[in-house]
């Protein structure tokens, strides 16, 4: 059950909402721009260049959904969920996966289903 409402907490959750609503075609983990973190930076505003690169970006996306730099690189760059050739993680199952961060304040890829 959802412990708290908070900013972080309430961006978590528009940002599910907004992953469950997508097409695959508009969500790839492989790409900066179109994965969970560059979409939560586009959705929150955040659309100004990260000069520093990835880590830049990272923490920003950390920033905006409460989360620690650990929790934020389990969440944006889960080991095993794309392949160079294939996107094979959809935004549905990403979204599972925010709903339970939002609910538990912890990433587990293993409620987004098989790969």
């Amino acid at each position: 059950m959802l412990q708290k409402l908070d900013t972080p907490h309430l961006n978590r959750i528009a940002l599910a909402e907004a992953l469950a609503s997508m097409e695959p075609g508009d969500f790839d983990m492989r790409r900066r721009d179109r994965c969970i973190c560059g979409h939560a930076l586009r959705l929150f505003g955040k659309r100004s260049a990260f000069f520093a690169g990835w880590e830049s970006q990272l923490g920003a996306g950390a920033n905006l959904l409460g989360l620690s730099t650990d929790q934020a690189r389990e969440l944006f760059a889960p080991v095993n969920r794309a392949k160079q050739y294939d996107p094979y993680t959809h935004p549905q199952d990403a979204a599972r996966v925010v709903r339970y961060l939002a609910a538990t304040d912890t990433v587990d890829w293993s409620v987004a289903g098989n790969l």
